[in-house]
């Protein structure tokens, strides 16, 4: 570190921390930054081994990828106790020698959510979004200009100026990719078994999955709407409206499950609990049960979702969507378009009625909004098939 750097560093942040910042990153940063790269390729995602991250991870591992590549993780929760061959995991917040020292030599990096800079033009830097396709206004949550990202994934050319308008991108800079989204492979495979066989033995006739953004949650007392919501989920606002949606669900055999956002404060939804036809998925549960949401996805028959990239995911099965806009006015964050009502080619829910229509239209097979729904998952997506990931890693030219 350059000597008015250092006196800054000291006034700052004090002896100890400049004194192990100088080793943990500035020292392996000078030896190794200049050394030609390693086979490795280094991987962040959302909550940790999920999202796009973890189908990439999954396809290297499943296709002994880690054989040649050496895969590091940077993980924002607990460290895993046992790992793959040639797998490693560093703490996404602790600075350490062997961190820096892989994230100078690693060819690769992959980030769904926080992002690792790359420290060489050499290498390539890969920013793959959590939640794929997404109209919220997140431009002032999300700035990736500073990142000299090399590519971003965007499903399609008609959504590339979306990407560089809300993620602040400079096309000179970086590029946009249209592989396809990997964690969307798994909406194509066969060999997936029913995922609501880890959650009830139950037959149903239907299942509905309830997927509502992010609302409430974070470390800054986060909240996106202002509208009350008791369980922490739009329009239902009593244990009588649930009872009374329970028991409409009963009369329809028909499994109605409402998986909670990752990122929700645990106290908005304290007081939602599963009934006989309705489920709750909470983070701790889908972490508990090992749940993949988009295997859920894949055996549900509908989709209830909001202003979430959730309901643009599920476009790829062409099956209903119910878009619920009850609290659209009092949504805070607001959209990118200007009319959000045209990408939501769907039943909308803003009342109860609603909601029953929606459940009615399901139960009875019907699906008055697939012309809409096609022509809107054509013009979103350039490939509508599960060979993303492998295109991806072919594109990038990772051989095994």
């Amino acid at each position: 570190m350059k000597k008015h750097k250092i006196i800054k560093s000291l006034k700052e942040h004090g002896l100890l921390w400049t004194l192990s910042y100088m080793f943990h990153v500035y020292l392996p940063r000078q030896i190794y930054a200049n050394k030609p790269l390693k086979d490795m390729i280094v991987i962040q995602s959302h909550h940790d081994f999920d999202c796009n991250g973890g189908a990439i991870y999954e396809y290297l591992l499943q296709h002994g990828f880690n054989k040649k590549y050496k895969i590091v993780w940077l993980i924002r929760h607990e460290l895993p106790k046992s790992l793959p061959d040639n797998v490693v995991c560093f703490p996404v917040s602790k600075n350490s020698f062997q961190k820096t020292k892989a994230l100078a030599q690693a060819k690769y990096f992959f980030a769904d959510d926080e992002i690792a800079k790359k420290l060489s033009k050499q290498q390539v830097s890969v920013y793959c979004t959590h939640g794929g396709i997404c109209f919220k206004n997140v431009r002032s949550l999300m700035n990736l200009e500073e990142y000299k990202l090399d590519f971003v994934l965007s499903p399609s050319n008609f959504y590339d100026p979306f990407m560089f308008d809300k993620y602040h991108l400079d096309p000179s800079v970086t590029k946009m990719l249209h592989t396809g989204y990997p964690s969307l492979d798994i909406l194509f495979d066969q060999t997936i078994e029913d995922e609501y066989l880890k959650l009830s033995n139950t037959s149903y006739k239907r299942k509905i999955l309830w997927m509502p953004t992010f609302r409430k949650g974070g470390g800054e007392n986060r909240n996106d709407s202002s509208d009350e919501q008791p369980f922490g989920i739009p329009l239902i606002k009593t244990k009588e409206r649930m009872h009374e949606l329970n028991d409409l669900l009963v009369k329809h055999n028909t499994l109605l499950t409402i998986k909670i956002h990752p990122s929700s404060d645990p106290d908005s939804y304290r007081e939602l609990t599963s009934l006989s036809n309705v489920l709750v998925v909470t983070p701790k549960m889908e972490k508990e049960k090992r749940i993949n949401k988009y295997a859920l996805m894949k055996y549900s028959d509908a989709l209830i979702s909001d202003y979430s990239g959730a309901s643009y995911e599920y476009l790829l099965l062409n099956r209903p969507i119910g878009f619920m806009v009850s609290d659209l006015k009092e949504y805070k964050i607001g959209f990118i378009v200007d009319n959000i009502y045209d990408y939501m080619p769907g039943h909308l829910i803003a009342t109860y009625d609603d909601f029953k229509t929606f459940l009615e239209m399901i139960v009875q097979g019907d699906d008055p909004y697939l012309k809409e729904r096609t022509q809107l998952l054509n013009q979103l997506y350039e490939y509508q098939d599960g060979d993303s990931t492998k295109r991806l890693l072919e594109f990038l030219n990772i051989q095994k």
